[in-house]
Order: structure tokens, then sequence, then C-alpha cells
């Protein structure tokens, strides 16, 4: 019996060349299963040729696959392979070192020493180059960049902030910590050519998101660094900031971002965050979107299919750098999260409502042409504000007698709302309290008014908005562990940010004690959706901010 005959494997299977900054892929069909297998990015739709972005991680899939089907290629781009798959191990091996518990840091000059964390933070983001620091609030993530931004190869630097109350916050710990450094202010969408500024260009220069757009062109140029405050004000592609901060980062070569919370709403939110910081690292929305996304078409709804691997992937690929307060020694004493139902003022709560049936008609009538779904989606918009102030003020009432009785059992209760008429009926029922206002209705000095009154305990009662932002809110800690989320956030990040204001490091200056939260909730109205679409969205961003979910507890954070 004669042996079958011998089939002899080809000598190449295809052929791969680099174009531009991708790498393109034709191989035969045997090949390209295989491929498509390894690569879940690629589009499994594509037939015969395949396109990836590149990057140091795929060069190095890339070269492995080649050695099970080799496909011809230039000898010159054969070398930019391995140039980057050396690079993608390189940082394999850097960051095991960094991560590893017996690593010394490198030693920094500030006249404030960081911590040995800090200094950790700072030589992972000046290695790696492009990093997201998403450490557990209130472990000092400003002093980790200020530790990298002490060396001087990182100068000139750009910090980018979400307001320019934080724009002079930031250049008060600038110049307390680096003291003689030179630190600019942008203002208005008229920049003024940092070379032209006395003394030429300052060493920082801090610039506000909404500004960003305006001074890009003549921050380009001379940009050594980048850092993004609350990185998630970049979560949109689609935004004026995301496209302006993209193409700086793309000739920064050190870039980080910080954020303990940059997904305030689902995981695919992580694509432009990791864009802007590290461009490239997760390919194209596209291939983002196949190898970890799933979900409905709008994009802003995507969610992480497998949020624990997602977030090994961030932590072990040096893309991420995430602690909590445990890691780094500062741990805190749990906080206790009590949901609270409370009475709803039926006969406010419909007059309220009042337009709302015209928006219904709207979003349920039939129309068709142009401009017929923008006109849905604003009725819905539309329909949503009314839901969600008419359920406040019609549990206004209820806060306003749980605060009171908070009081008068000796606490001192932060209270976060959304809206004015709330606030104005919070204003009224506890007017022998004189609560603090910071709610976005006050002038620049009401708002410090009100957080010095509080402060000094002329009232006990201090009233924020839930998206509020001015100076003196860091120090609440000492003067507070009770906290009112009074209304609710489509985002759970946001109720995290806010009870982060109490619920924070007091040491050494006075001894930690736990927190206590109050979810005022009502049975009727916006709460009762808003709350399970919250316990959604931490359901899917949770596990990426905390793979090791079997080794640690998570905060908890919904409602």
């Amino acid at each position: 019996m004669s042996a079958p005959p011998r089939v002899e494997a080809p000598a190449y299977y295809g052929a791969c060349m680099l174009k531009r900054d991708e790498w393109v892929i034709a191989a035969d069909p045997v090949a390209m299963i295989m491929l498509k297998r390894i690569f879940a990015r690629v589009d499994k739709g594509d037939l015969g040729q395949v396109k990836i972005k590149r990057n140091d991680e795929t060069d190095k899939l890339l070269q492995w696959f080649l050695d099970l089907y080799p496909l011809e290629m230039t000898d010159r781009d054969a070398a930019e392979l391995h140039r980057g798959a050396e690079t993608h191990r390189a940082r394999a091996k850097l960051v095991k070192r960094i991560l590893d518990h017996d690593y010394t840091p490198a030693e920094y000059s500030l006249s404030v020493p960081p911590r040995d964390y800090q200094r950790v933070a700072a030589d992972m983001w000046l290695k790696m180059g492009g990093l997201l620091l998403a450490d557990e609030t209130g472990t000092g993530k400003t002093i980790s960049a200020i530790t990298g931004l002490s060396d001087p190869s990182t100068r000139p630097a750009l910090v980018v902030v979400p307001g320019h109350h934080l724009a002079k916050q930031w250049r008060e710990q600038l110049l307390r910590c680096l003291p003689g450094i030179r630190v600019h202010l942008a203002v208005g969408q008229r920049p003024t050519d940092p070379a032209l500024l006395p003394g030429g260009w300052p060493d920082v220069v801090v610039c506000p998101y909404h500004l960003l757009q305006y001074w890009a062109e003549y921050l380009r140029p001379k940009i050594r660094a980048i850092v993004y405050d609350e990185v998630a004000e970049l979560r949109h592609t689609d935004s004026e900031k995301y496209k302006a901060a993209r193409g700086l980062s793309a000739v920064a070569p050190r870039v980080i971002g910080m954020s303990a919370t940059p997904s305030y709403n689902y995981g695919g939110e992580y694509y432009a965050i990791l864009d802007a910081v590290r461009p490239g690292c997760v390919g194209t929305w596209e291939e983002f979107d196949r190898e970890w996304c799933v979900g409905e078409d709008e994009r802003r709804k995507k969610r992480i299919r497998n949020s624990q691997a997602f977030g090994l992937w961030l932590d072990q690929s040096g893309i991420r750098l995430a602690r909590t307060r445990k890691d780094v020694g500062r741990e805190l004493p749990r906080r206790t999260v009590v949901p609270t139902y409370v009475d709803t003022d039926m006969s406010a709560y419909g007059k309220a409502m009042t337009g709302a049936s015209e928006c219904a008609r709207a979003i349920l009538a039939q129309t068709l042409g142009k401009g017929a779904g923008l006109s849905k989606m604003q009725a819905a918009s539309e329909m949503d504000r009314i839901m969600r102030q008419a359920t406040g003020i019609a549990k206004a009432p209820a806060i306003a007698g749980f605060i009171r009785m908070l009081v008068e059992s000796g606490e001192r209760p932060v209270v976060f709302g959304h809206h004015l008429d709330v606030y104005a009926v919070l204003e009224e029922q506890l007017d022998d309290l004189k609560p603090g206002f910071v709610t976005g209705r006050e002038s620049t000095s009401k708002k410090a008014e009100a957080i010095r009154r509080f402060t000094a305990r002329e009232t006990d009662v201090l009233i924020l908005g839930l998206r509020a932002q001015a100076t003196g809110l860091d120090g609440l800690q000492f003067h507070s562990d009770v906290v009112v989320i009074g209304e609710l956030d489509w985002s759970p990040k946001i109720h995290e940010q806010a009870i982060s204001r109490v619920d924070r490091d007091r040491e050494p200056i006075a001894p930690n004690r736990p927190v206590v939260v109050y979810y005022l909730l009502s049975e009727m109205g916006s709460d009762p959706v808003v709350a399970d679409v919250c316990g959604a969205k931490d359901a899917n961003t949770t596990p990426i901010s905390y793979p090791d979910m079997d080794k640690i507890e998570a905060p908890e954070v919904d409602v």
C-alpha cells in the first residue's frame, strides 16, 4: 500500500505590508481564519485582505503569528515589526518591575516631599510615556503628576483642567511644590502666543478644557508633557475638546490622564479617554468596538463585554495605574450607604409635570421627514428634564425634613441636589438653619462665603450642586461625616465624586471616621428608572476599576 502524497507547506501564506499606521494583510483562507481568531479587533466580514491599526501590542502578536504562518514582507517592514514587538516586550518587563513591591522609585526634588507611591506613579508615567492614573479618590493624584513635572525634561508642560477655579488651584499647588517655576493661566478664546509672554515660554501652561481648542495650535510646537486632570472630560470623541486634546497628545512625548472615575456612564467611554492619553493604544473605534464592546449601536451606550478582563488588560499592559487606598496604605473606614425612601407631594408633582403631555405627544408622533428624529430626541430630553425636576420638587419638603432631623441629632450634613426649584424649597423650609448654598446660581464670592460659614460652624448645613465646581471644597472631610444625596444623577460616578468631597483622608490632622451616605429616594417619578440605570452602569464599569474583585472590596457607589 503506497503512502499518501505529502502536502508541502507553502513558503508564504500571503503578504503583509505597513501602510502608514496600519498593517495590511492578504493571506490564503487557512491563515486568514487563524488571523481573525487571534485578532478579535479585525472585521470578520473582510475577505482576503484585512487592516490592523498598528501599535506595539499588535506588532508583538503579529510577529508571533508570522512564526505560524509566514507572510512575505519587505526587510524594512520586517524591521519595523521587530522594533515594535521589542518595544512591547520592554514595556511588559518595565511594568512588572515598577509594580513589584520591592521596587525603589526615583528621587524627585519637591519642596513638599511626595509619598513613595506618588513617586511610583511619576516613574510609571515618565517611563511609559502615556498613562491613565486612576488611583482612588483622596490618594493625591495631583501631587503624583507634579512629581513627574519636577523632571525638567517634561517642560514646557500643559495642564488641562475642568474650569478656571481648578486652574487657580493648580497654579497654587505647582508654586508650592516647585518654587521658582513660571506658570501661565490660559484665559479667553483669543490666546496669547506663549513665546511672546514676558520671559518667553512659561514652564507650565494651565488651560481649562473649554479653551483647549483655541490654544492648541499655539501649544502644539513646544509642549513636552500634558496632564489631563479629570480626564473623563474627554470621554466623547465628537467633542471639540477631545479633538484638540487628541491632536496635542499625538505629538507630546509624555501624557497622563487622571481620574478615579474615568467613565461616567458605560465602559465604552474608555475608548476616547485611552486614545487621548496614549493615542492608538486601543486601535480605531471600530477595532475597539469589535474587540471589547457589546450593546446598542449608539456609541455612548456601548458596554464592555468582559469588564474584569478589560481592567486586568489595562493594568498589565501599563496603560493604566489604578490603586485603592488600601494598596497605598491610606485605607479609610468603610462607608455606610443607607437608601431611604421619603414621602412625595403628589399635588406638587402634578403641577411640576405641566408640559409633559406635549413632550409625550412629540415622542409618540409618527412623523417622517427631515428633522423628525432630532425633534423626537429633543422632546425626549425635555421629558426627562421635566420628570426629574418634578420628582425633586415633589420630595423636596421631605428632604428638608430629613436634613432638619439630622441637624437636631447633632450632625452637620453636606447635601447634594440638582434643580433650582428644589434649592428654593430647601432655602424656604430651612430658613432658621441658614444653610450655605454652592449650586451654580451664586457668584464666586457668595460660594466662598457659604463654604466659610460652614467650615466656621456658623451653619450646620451645606447644600451643593451635584456638578457644582468651586474652590474651597477640598477640606470638607474635616467638618462633616454625613452625606445626603437628595436628587439623583444619571451617572453613578457623579454620586461617587460628590460623596468623596467628605469621604476622604483626614489624617494626620484628624482621625478618620466612617462616613454615612443617605440616598433619599422616591417610589414614583424618575427615581426608580434613574436608580436602575445607575445600577446597570455601575455593574459594567466597577469591574473595570476593580478587576481583582476577589481580593478587595470595591466601594459602594450604586443606589
